[in-house]
């Protein structure tokens, strides 16, 4: 389970490092991190359904 979220993070195209790294553009920044968490929530929503379905 941890091992599917720590892929997904890793395998996420980052330019320049991490989300918050552009200063310069902090909209940019704020916006990608959004996004990153989106992504997070989904994989987590997943994983619940994953594991619900198993159960059954």
């Amino acid at each position: 389970m941890l091992d599917r979220i720590r892929r997904r993070l890793l395998s996420w195209p980052h330019r320049g490092g991490s989300a918050v790294a552009s200063v310069a553009d902090p909209y940019e920044g704020a916006q990608r991190l959004a996004q990153r968490h989106q992504a997070i929530r989904r994989t987590l929503a997943e994983i619940r359904a994953e594991r619900v379905t198993s159960q059954h």
